[in-house]
C-alpha cells in the first residue's frame, strides 16, 4: 500500500477532522489485516513537527534526515517493521489488530 500524504490542519489534531483521519486509517488497517494483508515495513517522510510526532505515533523510529527545498530545516525519515507497529504506536493499542500483527510477524 502506499499513501502519497497524511495531513491534518494544527486546529484539528488529536479532535474532530483529524482524529476522524487515524480513527479511519486504523480502521482500513485492521480490515486489511483481517484478509491477510499486512505492513511489513513502514516509510515516511515528516517535514513538520507534528508529522514527526505522528510518525512517533505509528511506532516509527527516525533513520534520517532529507533536505526539502523550501524549507528551512531537513524532513526527517522514519521507519518501522511490521512486527515492530504490533507492540508500539497505534496498531499496539487495538488489542485484536496488534494480535493479528503478532500472530503475522512471528
Amino acid at each position: 500500500m502506499y499513501i502519497l500524504m497524511m495531513g491534518v490542519h494544527n486546529a484539528h489534531q488529536y479532535v474532530g477532522p483529524g482524529g476522524k483521519l487515524i480513527t479511519s486509517f486504523m480502521r482500513e488497517v485492521e480490515k486489511a489485516a483481517v484478509n491477510g494483508l499486512f505492513f511489513s515495513e513502514v516509510v515516511a517522510v515528516a517535514h513538520t513537527p507534528q508529522g514527526a510526532k505522528l510518525c512517533e505515533n505509528f511506532g516509527l523510529g527516525l533513520v534520517g534526515h532529507q533536505a526539502t527545498p523550501n524549507r528551512k530545516a531537513p524532513s526527517k525519515i522514519f521507519y518501522g517493521m511490521g512486527e515492530q507497529l504490533a507492540q508500539v504506536g497505534h496498531i499496539s493499542k487495538n488489542p485484536s489488530l496488534s494480535k493479528l500483527y503478532r500472530d503475522r510477524f512471528r
